[in-house]
Order: C-alpha cells, then structure tokens, then sequence
C-alpha cells in the first residue's frame, strides 16, 4: 500500500515536471513569435515614417513647383492685357445704284453687313521695353472673315522713342489709330470724302520720337514698308511705302500733318475687269493707261486740326490724293462740330470732294471718261450719338449726298442726290 502510494506521488511528480517543461517550452516560442512581430512592427512603423517624410517632402516640393507655377502664370497674365470692341450696324440709302463702291456696299435695302466688325487686341508685355500687338478683326462686309489688322512688335527703349515692326496702320487720318472702334469715334460713321482709302496697312516699321514740354507734346513719326489688298477686281501692291507724320498737341488744340509716297502696282484679276479693260481700249485709251499700273506713282498727303475741351469738339481734315495713270487723282475736305449735353451727343459734318485730273481722261480717249471716273461729291449729316454707359454708345446718322459735274461721286452709277441712314450699336469689352 505504501509502495503504490510512492509510486503514485513519483507519477505526479514526473508528470508535473513534464507538463511545465512543456508550458515552458511553449512560451518561449509564444515569446519568440511576439517578439518577432514586434519587430516586423518596428520595421512597418519606422518604413511609414519613412514613407510619410518622403511624402511630407514631396508634398513641400510639389507645392513649391505648384507655387511657382502660379506665380508664372499670374506674372503672365498681369502681362497680357486683352481688349475687345464691336459694332452691329444697320444702314441703307435710297439710291438706285446697285451699291455704293466706296462706301462699303451701302444699298437700296437694309444691310448690317457694311459697317458691323468685331475686333479683339491682345497686348503682351514681355518686359518694360518691349511688347507684343496683335488685333484680329472681323467685319461684315468681308462676310465676316477674320484676319490679322495689326501684328507688331514695339520697342521702347526710353519715353522719348518708339520703334515699331511688323503689320501696322497707314497713319492717313487723324483718327489712324483706332478708326475700327466705334466707340471711340463720335460720329456713326467718317465722313466718306475722306476716309475712303482702300489700302490701310503696311507692312515694315515705324519710327516715333515725342518731346514734351508743359502742355505743349511733339511728336514726329516716319515709317516705311510694303502693302497689297484685292479690292473687287483689282489687286494693289504699294512698293517703297514712305511716309512721315507729325502731330503736335497743346492743351485742347491737335494739329497733324502727313506726307505718304509710295510705287504702286495694280493688276486686273477677273473676266469683269478684262472686260472693262477691253472697254477702255474701244474708247481709245492708249495701252499703258488703264487700269493695269506697273510702278505708277502715288501720294497721300494730309493735315488735320481737332479741337476738344471736353464739351464743345470740332474736326477738320484736307487730303490730296495722286495715282498716275487712269483711276482719278483728288481733294477733300471736310469740318464737323458737335457738343455733349451729358449722355447726348449730336454733331454735323459737312464735306466735300473733287478729281483734280478731269482733263487728263479727256486727252487721252475718243469718249470722254468722266462718268466712268471723275469723283467730284459734296455731302452734309446729322449724328446722334446717345451713351448708354462707359462702354455703350447708340448712334443714328442722316446724311444727305449730291453728286457734281455730272460724276457718279462716290456711287458705282452716276445719279442726283441721294441720302443716307444709318444706326450703330458700338461697344467696349
């Protein structure tokens, strides 16, 4: 009986050694387990903080690059100045012609074609000596097809001198420089007489210095380039185009004055003109006389005196045009004055012109050619101009136009006097 209770107390004995042997055993590898997903967390912990650094710096360099380039874009956009401007138009006359040949197609019903445009001017500064021009006009009497009106580059190395290069304005006129906005001529349209030249850009540079003292500014312009325009029938191409303008400034008072000279082309381009050309032989105009010119000479001299206080402004512009050969050499002149009562603004023009080279046609064909080409034409108009804010002008112009000396004036037909009406909506954007 003893003997199996040792027996049983040794079994025990030997049994629980066994057992926490093996409980031992067990969790040292439980610890070892632990302890090596402890690790493999240490690692994953120091590879996240690892990977959030990176991504910290990452996101500090691409904010950085984003920064940058906003920057960039926002210095470029300062750079750029973008202006708009449009006019829709409504005219019509009652004259029996099928159209008016220089006054942009004006007819015997109403049309928006002739005098409706819209023109963008975009202005890029790339430093503060030079900057970038480029003004895209579409107008309705080209059946709205958009071309490049200006594109040039100006340098302006100090406040005294003005270098231009590229597509430019033929400084022509008083109002050269921004004819196109509506807006900011005061009339509905110009006076015809004068501001009826087909050729109105140039291609080359331009000159410029101003002096400035008190009230009085100066400033001298010449320019030389090239030019070339299709013109119904007829291709123009002006060679050795040289010009020189000066425009003084004083006060309320503007006097300019402008010499252009240039060797010009013209090139019958169609069955209708060849046509007309035959006609002209038939007549007894001598080869070398017609329409086709090869060099011929021409001039455009001008001078123009605007006075504008404000309230009270008046224009007056006179012009002598030369073309050797056929087509009519002239003289205009025309005087406006008007006055603004707020909103309200009426104004007259009164204007004329005449070919000074009748007796030349007469010389040289069996039929005079008078009828075909003297332009001699006196007209007077009233003009209402109404702003509707700093950007919006309505105008409605009457204007009433007598042909001389038996010419067709500025008609495609000799007729007596016609009128003509017209109503612009002209804006700035």
């Amino acid at each position: 009986m003893i003997i199996k209770r040792v027996m049983s107390l040794c079994f025990l004995c030997i049994f629980g050694t066994v057992s926490t042997l093996s409980t031992a055993a067990s969790n040292t590898e439980l610890e070892a387990q632990v302890k090596a997903i402890q690790e493999r967390l240490d690692k994953s912990e120091a590879a996240a903080a690892a990977s959030a650094k990176k991504l910290k710096k990452l996101k500090k360099k691409t904010s950085k690059k984003f920064l940058k380039l906003g920057d960039r874009l926002d210095g470029m956009t300062q750079r750029l100045k973008i202006n708009g401007f449009a006019t829709a138009s409504l005219v019509t006359s009652d004259a029996e012609s099928d159209h008016l040949s220089i006054t942009h197609g004006i007819q015997d019903k109403p049309s928006g074609l002739p005098y409706s445009r819209l023109g963008i001017q975009m202005d890029f500064f790339i430093n503060d000596e030079f900057n970038f021009v480029v003004q895209l006009l579409s107008e309705g009497r080209s059946y709205w097809n958009t071309y490049a009106n200006w594109s040039y580059l100006k340098y302006k190395p100090t406040a005294d001198w003005t270098l231009r290069a590229g597509k430019l304005r033929i400084p022509y006129y008083l109002m050269s420089e921004y004819i196109d906005v509506g807006y900011a001529i005061p009339w509905a349209r110009t006076p015809t007489e004068i501001y009826s030249v087909y050729l109105s850009n140039f291609t080359g540079f331009d000159v410029e210095w101003q002096y400035t003292k008190g009230d009085l500014q100066n400033s001298i312009k010449v320019f030389y380039g090239t030019t070339a325009e299709s013109v119904t029938a007829i291709d123009y191409e002006g060679n050795n185009f040289v010009g020189i303008e000066d425009r003084v400034t004083f006060g309320y008072w503007t006097a300019r004055i402008a010499l252009t000279t240039a060797k010009f082309d013209l090139v019958l381009t169609n069955e209708a003109a060849q046509t007309q050309g035959a006609l002209l032989t038939t007549l007894g105009v001598p080869v070398g006389y017609g329409f086709d010119l090869n060099k011929a000479d021409f001039a455009y001299n001008s001078i123009g005196i605007a006075y504008d206080n404000e309230k009270l402004f008046i224009n007056t512009e006179a012009i002598q045009t030369e073309l050797q050969g056929i087509l009519a050499d002239a003289e205009a002149i025309y005087f406006s004055v008007g006055y603004r009562f707020g909103p309200w603004v009426p104004s007259i023009i009164v204007s004329k012109t005449n070919s000074t080279d009748d007796e030349y046609r007469r010389t040289i064909a069996v039929i005079p050619l008078n009828t075909l080409f003297d332009v001699a034409e006196e007209s007077a108009s009233i003009h209402l101009r109404y702003n509707v804010n700093s950007n919006v002008a309505l105008k409605l112009a009457v204007e009433h136009n007598n042909p001389l000396r038996g010419s067709s004036g500025l008609l495609s037909d000799p007729e007596d006097s016609y009128e003509v009406y017209l109503f612009t909506v002209d804006a700035l954007f």
